[in-house]
């Protein structure tokens, strides 16, 4: 790729330290605008180093700044606090990357998948909120009998047990883990529905009053940022209708919103993309038409 990247840690304590990679284009200017990047994994696993090479370099030639972040991660970690990460990483770009870096802190997007594309659609309910979302079937509803109830789909798989899963959590705070060592785990919340419980530490019978406040498509202001969001009409893991119905509900508030349906495209159909540039090209329109860049 042709870039700078530089790493630094945007927020610390004595337990941990969060990091994010910043990769600038090679002729960056002034007043840079920025495209933060939230990886997926069910809250559960992932990494700021989750990301796609082609992506990053179709956003750097539109003289836009990619920000990849790691996060706390569940269950060690509970949602509240993950979503606290997700609101000092933008801090951070806003207050310290626009001293280091000249970001345009009046044009920032948050851009996720599958969990990350929740934490971006959430984001855009934060006091601190970005300018645009672009969300990579993501899911607006954390309540739904998607979530909790036993998935079909996952049913169909081996049975894993309390105990299995309970051996990947772990004492530490995690800010990063691998897919296969924490898949037994977040397979069992889906075929048990306990995803929401698990990661928030709430009992099935608090989880609608306490969560409501965290699930986004309830909590839509007029100041919500104009959002893109993209899906896999097949998708096994989060249903197509999480995105259709937050596209509705988007637009019942006026806000400016598209969605891009990838007909017969599974979960994560965009690494299935022969041609990343071209494809991705859908998202980069759309900062350049967002960010004034056109």
């Amino acid at each position: 790729m042709n870039h700078n990247k530089y790493t630094h840690v945007y927020k610390q304590n004595d337990m941990y330290a969060l990091k994010l990679d910043a990769y600038l284009p090679e002729n960056s200017v002034k007043s840079l605008p920025v495209v933060i990047y939230i990886h997926g994994g069910a809250l559960i696993f992932g990494s700021r180093k989750d990301v796609n090479e082609n992506e990053i370099q179709a956003i750097l030639n539109e003289g836009i700044a990619y920000i990849s972040i790691d996060y706390r991660l569940a269950p060690e970690t509970k949602l509240m606090d993950i979503i606290v990460d997700v609101e000092d990483a933008i801090r951070w770009v806003r207050e310290e990357g626009a001293k280091l870096y000249a970001f345009d802190e009046s044009r920032i997007a948050v851009l996720g998948k599958s969990a990350g594309g929740y934490l971006a659609l959430l984001s855009g309910t934060f006091q601190n909120r970005s300018n645009a979302i672009i969300s990579f079937y993501g899911y607006g509803d954390i309540l739904g009998d998607w979530y909790s109830l036993p998935s079909p789909h996952y049913n169909k798989s081996p049975k894993v047990s309390a105990n299995e899963a309970e051996k990947c959590i772990t004492s530490d705070i995690l800010t990063h883990a691998d897919y296969p060592k924490r898949w037994p785990l977040y397979l069992h919340t889906r075929q048990t529905g306990s995803w929401a419980s698990l990661v928030s530490g709430y009992e099935p019978s608090e989880i609608y009053t306490e969560l409501t406040p965290y699930c986004p498509i309830s909590n839509i202001d007029s100041k919500y940022p104009p959002t893109f969001l993209l899906h896999g009409s097949e998708d096994t893991d989060v249903p197509v209708e999480q995105s259709k119905n937050m596209y509705s509900a988007l637009l019942d508030m006026n806000i400016k919103t598209q969605i891009y349906i990838q007909q017969n495209g599974e979960h994560g159909f965009d690494r299935m993309w022969k041609n990343t540039p071209d494809e991705f090209g859908r998202v980069v329109c759309f900062l350049k038409e967002t960010f004034k860049l056109v």
